[in-house]
């Protein structure tokens, strides 16, 4: 999977790699601003020339720090660059104090430094019009500049090196100015690290905010790249490398990060059937739900857990002759408690919850199931409202026993209480509630977080607004059920299940709408996509 730090995380990991291993925070800037260089000039040239021109905006910290050493490696690459000092040019952070040195040394005729002085610079034409290296600004530059938030600009690559990961708060002063005056920009934009007005940690936008084209996050992503308005505001995220070690930003993202599910992962850890296998070394898989007004929820994921690779499924309902699903999986009657608890004993993992409606029978219903389910037990939609009227969620589970819970932004609000989804970024909530409750946690949204009670967390970014749609969480469910009865432990079948789901629906929007997909859609992918995308 790939480490996502957050801004607490990035400091340690800088600092450890400084102080401890030895690398000088100036080597890790000038390899930043070069891995970024080359991210922009290959962005740049495709299609059509090189650009003539960039503005880089940079910040007194390290952020300003890589500006300063993309817009020298921008120049060697024969392009006109304008950097504006957003906050003056002295005071700067040492490293970035030494790279303004670098360029005033260089006298290279293609750069300019010009201090904010409330107008951003209008195009030049040439290196002559330009202000260069520590002189003051001509009369002509000044005439061609234009006020913030006044006529649209021209510069066809704008660079964001503002702030940088340290930032929690809405811009204010010269940098709110200096983002004013950006809105209209219409050439390509570029973030270093982290949009300038986005929380590292949170993905919120409170102010201002330069929306990119194109961020490349330094060193590793951060949470803010996929948390809240984070994926809208940075456009197409990279990451680059600058020389901390991977073992390093693996250690910060499991004490105060995350890390991002990828298809390789699903690869490593999906269950193969060996070649004398039968069903129930794959289950069997129970699925405990429905009601008169949603016979079809339990259909759904028991289905799903069919499909992802379980041999042997079997759903209890209250009504077997209204079940919708295909003849291959068994129907009992969850209201025959001995035929339930029969089913109970021999299934390798239990579902509970799709469709299983809000009357005084679920209570019950859930308390059977949670007290006497295998390792395997998940628990979905109606199923988490009663776990939580029956006072369940206590983390007192049977030895052995670690739930997966998945709920939605409502029935999380539900479960702990608050009146709307918690202020907390979904990371931090996840991971906080999975170890009150002792559970893995699988948050949906965009994105899911998934949380185990011993702080690993992981983001899956796969999907988008199409799996907004009803039955697309009974068939999660059914998946992460399937896996575990396939022999996954609960989070890595939480984890997979997740991934698999959002990789479903990405391969439908490559064919239809996205606003054409039903649950049963995903089902159907699933085949496909486990042998051609994951070659399994």
């Amino acid at each position: 999977m790939i480490p996502v730090l957050s801004s607490a995380g990035m400091r340690a990991a800088d600092q450890f790699t400084i102080e401890r291993i030895g690398i000088p925070g100036r080597v890790l800037m000038e390899t930043a601003g070069r891995a970024a260089a080359d991210c922009i000039l290959e962005r740049a040239r495709t299609p059509g020339p090189l650009p003539a021109e960039a503005l880089v905006l940079c910040g007194k910290g390290n952020n300003g720090g890589d500006g300063l050493v993309v817009a020298r490696c921008l120049a060697e690459a024969d392009m006109r660059v304008r950097i504006v000092m957003a906050l003056g040019s002295h005071g700067l952070a040492p490293d970035a104090e030494a790279n303004l040195a670098v360029i005033r040394a260089l006298a290279d005729p293609r750069i300019s430094v010009i201090d904010w002085d409330g107008a951003l610079p209008g195009p030049s034409a040439g290196p002559s019009e330009a202000a260069v290296l520590g002189q003051s600004a001509s009369a002509s530059d000044s005439a061609a500049r234009r006020p913030a938030g006044s006529a649209v600009q021209t510069s066809p690559i704008l660079i964001d090196a503002l702030l940088g990961t340290g930032q929690r708060d809405a811009p204010r002063g010269a940098i709110a100015e200096v983002l004013n005056g950006t809105e209209d920009w219409p050439g390509y934009r570029v973030s270093l690290d982290i949009p300038t007005g986005l929380n590292t940690d949170t993905g919120a936008a409170p102010g201002a905010v330069f929306r990119s084209d194109f961020t490349i996050a330094i060193a590793a992503l951060k949470l803010g790249h996929l948390l809240g308005v984070g994926p809208d505001i940075c456009g197409e995220v990279a990451t680059v490398g600058i020389g901390i070690p991977a073992s390093v930003l693996e250690t910060h993202a499991l004490e105060d990060g995350a890390h991002l599910v990828d298809d390789a992962f699903v690869r490593a850890r999906y269950p193969v059937r060996a070649r004398d296998a039968h069903k129930y070394h794959s289950g069997p898989a129970l699925v405990v739900g429905g009601s008169k007004a949603y016979p079809g929820a339990p259909a759904l994921a028991a289905t799903a857990a069919a499909r992802v690779g379980s041999g042997y499924v079997v759903a209890a309902v209250p009504d077997p002759d209204r079940f919708s699903g295909p003849v291959e999986i068994p129907v009992i009657k969850h209201t025959d408690k001995e035929d339930l608890a029969d089913w109970m004993a021999r299934a390798k993992a239990v579902l509970v919850g799709p469709g299983l409606g809000r009357d005084s029978s679920a209570g019950a219903l859930v308390r059977q199931v949670v007290q006497t389910a295998p390792k395997g037990l998940v628990v979905d939609a109606d199923g988490l409202r009663a776990l939580t009227d029956e006072g369940l969620l206590t983390g007192a589970w049977r030895d052995g026993l670690v739930p997966v819970l998945t709920p939605h932004s409502g029935e999380f609000a539900y479960m702990t209480g608050s009146s709307t989804e918690s202020s907390e970024d979904r990371v931090t909530s996840a991971r906080r509630w999975s170890a009150a409750w002792k559970t893995v946690l699988v948050l949906k949204g965009a994105p899911t977080v998934i949380a185990h009670p011993d702080g690993r967390t992981v983001v899956s970014s796969a999907g988008g607004s199409e799996l907004a749609t009803a039955g697309t969480g009974d068939v999660l469910a059914g998946m992460v059920t399937g896996l575990l009865a396939m022999g996954l432990d609960p989070f890595e079948a939480a984890v997979c299940a997740t991934h698999l789901g959002g990789a479903a629906s990405e391969d439908f929007v490559r064919d239809h709408g996205r606003q054409s997909l039903m649950a049963s859609d995903l089902v159907r992918r699933l085949p496909r996509l486990l042998t051609r995308r994951f070659r399994l």
